[in-house]
C-alpha cells in the first residue's frame, strides 16, 4: 500500500482496492488522500475504474483493462497518437492498470451535440485515423470477415428468440447488398460517442475513456460513432462533414453496411452481458425489416 496515505481512506477500500493499484500509485510518487471506485459498468474491455484525489491537489483516474496484453497494446497506441488535447493523457501503467488524467468538463451524452460540437469530433476522430499504424501492429482486414462478424451476431439474436430464422436471413443479405469494396485499416476506437466525450473550456472535446482503442476498419469505427452517438439530422451532417473536411480516411459511403453492422453487434453484445438497454439495437434492425 502506498505510504502516507491519508485517514479518510478507510480499511474497508483498502481491502477493496487491488493491490496493483497501490503499486501503481506508489511509482507514481504522490500521496493518496481519497479514493473511490466509480465503475458504471463492468464489461469485456474494462474491469474497475477508480477516481483518486492525491495530496498535491490533482485528481486521477486508475482504470483496469482486461489483461495485461490489451492495456501493452493501448498504451503503444496511445503513444502513437502522441501527445494530443482531444485525448485523456496516460500517465503512467502497471501491468493491467492505467493512471490517467481526469479531465473536468461537461458529458456529451444524452442530448445531441450542437452542430459546431458535432463537427470539431469529426474532425478528432478523422485525426485518429490519419495517425499511422505501428509496423507490430498491422492486421488483415477483409469484407468476408466482417461479414462473417454479422452473420454470427445474427445468429446469436436468432438462437435468443429475438428474430426468427427468415428474418434473420433477411437481414444477413441485406448486409451483403450493403457491403463495401474495401476496407481501409487505421487506429480506431469503436466506442467514440458522447458518453465518452466531454467538453472541456480550453481543450474543447476529449475523449476520456480510450480502453477500446485497436487496429481495426476506419469505416466501422466511423459508422459506430454515428450509431452509438445517435446522431441524426444536422448534428449527423456536421459530424460527418467534419470527418470529411479533415480529410478522414473512410469512405461515407459504406456508412449503410456499418450501421446494421454496427446494431447487430451491439444488440448481441447486449443480450450476452445481460445489458437492460438491449432492446433499442433490436428494434433498430427490426426497422430495417419494414417495408
Amino acid at each position: 500500500m502506498l505510504s502516507g496515505h491519508q485517514p479518510r481512506i478507510s480499511a474497508e477500500v483498502c481491502v477493496r482496492v487491488p493491490s496493483e493499484v497501490w503499486e501503481l500509485l506508489a511509482k507514481f510518487g504522490v500521496a493518496v488522500v481519497q479514493i473511490s471506485e466509480i465503475t458504471a459498468r463492468p464489461s469485456h474491455a474494462l474491469k474497475n475504474t477508480y477516481r483518486v484525489t492525491l495530496a498535491d491537489g490533482r485528481v486521477v483516474k486508475v482504470r483496469r483493462l482486461q489483461s495485461v496484453a490489451r492495456a501493452e497494446q493501448v498504451e503503444r497506441l496511445l503513444k502513437a497518437l502522441g501527445p494530443n488535447p482531444a485525448w485523456a493523457g496516460l500517465l503512467l501503467r502497471f501491468r493491467e492498470f492505467f493512471l490517467e488524467e481526469w479531465v473536468e468538463g461537461e458529458s456529451l451524452g444524452g442530448q445531441p451535440p450542437e452542430p459546431a460540437v458535432a463537427r470539431q469530433c469529426g474532425v478528432i476522430l478523422a485525426q485518429l485515423h490519419q495517425v499511422a499504424i505501428p509496423a507490430d501492429e498491422a492486421i488483415g482486414l477483409s469484407v468476408e470477415q466482417e461479414l462473417g462478424q454479422v452473420r454470427s451476431h445474427l445468429g446469436e439474436l436468432e438462437a435468443a428468440g429475438r428474430f426468427t430464422r427468415t428474418e434473420a436471413i433477411e437481414l444477413a443479405d441485406r448486409a451483403v447488398a450493403l457491403a463495401p469494396r474495401r476496407i481501409q485499416p487505421g487506429i480506431v476506437h469503436l466506442d467514440f460517442c458522447g458518453e465518452n466525450l466531454v467538453w472541456h473550456p480550453i481543450r474543447g472535446p476529449v475523449c476520456v475513456d480510450n480502453e477500446t482503442l485497436r487496429i481495426g476498419s476506419c469505416e466501422q469505427d466511423l459508422g459506430r460513432a454515428v450509431h452509438r452517438w445517435n446522431l441524426e439530422g444536422v448534428a449527423r451532417a456536421e459530424f460527418l462533414a467534419g470527418y470529411a473536411a479533415a480529410e478522414g480516411p473512410a469512405g461515407l459511403d459504406a456508412l449503410p453496411f456499418w450501421g446494421l453492422a454496427a446494431e447487430a453487434y451491439s444488440a448481441s453484445i447486449r443480450l450476452r452481458y445481460r445489458f437492460a438497454d438491449a432492446g433499442a439495437p433490436i428494434q433498430a434492425l427490426k426497422r430495417r425489416l419494414e417495408p
